[in-house]
């Protein structure tokens, strides 16, 4: 079944209160996981739909508070598209390095689009020394499940694991695009995902 892909261009404003003063000092907080949208029967006839939502991120990432700041014109649907991004998840965002909360004025372009169906299993670590160690024992032969028995959970914040079959658009942008490039059997250097590195390694797809 067609979804949609969504681009994202941001505004970051300081705190979650009624002042919306544009802030120089916050790392912008890179979104890391969405649910999609609901569907939209009534695609402009470039397949493209332009909205404007104001979100309010935590300190650990999870939206407080969405609203479309310009209508798609349907109010159902924006309500029910409001419930969706209220189920988005950012990397903390940092003032000074100290995770704070913060109004995101993000444009959205939904885009009609088909599924990118992928098998997937990852390393995760919460630092890049330990992404880059993995990658190096990869590179020299160590096999990735190997390492997903071997080192998954033996730090904190280190996992592995088989991710299933995903739709990848559901990525953040960046790591979307490093999957995109992975043939089976292949897997990407270490990824920044959120607060820490992720490798992904692609499967064989095997259709359900």
């Amino acid at each position: 079944m067609s979804r949609y892909v969504i681009a994202f261009l941001l505004v970051f404003l300081p705190g979650c209160g009624p002042s919306y003063e544009i802030s120089h000092d916050i790392e912008p907080p890179e979104l890391i996981g969405y649910v999609p949208l609901p569907s939209f029967h009534t695609l402009p006839g470039n397949r493209a739909l332009k909205l404007k939502i104001l979100v309010c991120v935590r300190e650990d990432g999870t939206v407080e508070h969405a609203r479309l700041v310009q209508s798609s014109g349907d109010a159902s649907w924006d309500t029910l598209a409001e419930q969706s991004i209220l189920q988005w998840r950012y990397a903390p965002p940092l003032r000074n390095g100290v995770p704070t909360a913060v109004w995101v004025n993000q444009q959205v372009v939904v885009q009609f689009d088909e599924p990118v169906m992928v098998s997937l299993v990852q390393l995760s670590t919460p630092s890049k020394s330990q992404a880059d160690s993995l990658y190096a024992l990869l590179l020299n032969g160590v096999e990735f499940e190997r390492l997903v028995r071997e080192f998954a959970g033996t730090s904190p914040g280190q996992r592995g694991g088989s991710l299933g079959t995903v739709d990848i658009r559901l990525f953040a942008p960046r790591v979307r695009e490093a999957l995109k490039e992975l043939q089976e059997g292949e897997y990407t250097h270490p990824l920044r995902s959120g607060d820490g590195y992720v490798i992904y390694k692609r499967l064989r797809y095997v259709a359900s």
